[in-house]
């Protein structure tokens, strides 16, 4: 396995993992509403330096967790919480019951 399947360079987070982490923070933090448009690939390419590549591959992961949803020629969408009990896709933890909005 090399280190870019791991998941880290040098012990640091590869880009696209750093470009998830910003969003699931701003995400959590309340900056965008369920149903509200992230912003486009373009924007993100010029906010964090990266290639086109890696703001998909963010995106891609974000939607497999439930965060957002992808619509082909709309943009991203944050998704809503995930409701008590409902499973984590990525940690297979069942949401807490009393209204946490666990975010993978």
């Amino acid at each position: 396995m090399t280190t870019q399947e791991q998941g880290t360079r040098n012990g640091q987070p590869t880009k696209y993992q750093y470009v998830i982490e910003q969003i699931r923070s701003r995400l959590t933090a309340g900056e965008w509403n369920p149903g509200e448009r992230l912003p486009s690939e373009t924007n993100l390419i010029e906010d964090f330096k990266v290639s086109r590549n890696t703001v998909r591959r963010a995106y891609q992961e974000l939607q497999f967790a439930g965060l957002v949803s992808i619509r082909q020629g709309a943009g991203v969408f944050a998704s809503p919480p995930r409701q008590p009990g409902e499973r984590c896709p990525l940690c297979g933890q069942p949401e807490p019951t009393g209204g946490s909005t666990h975010r993978a």
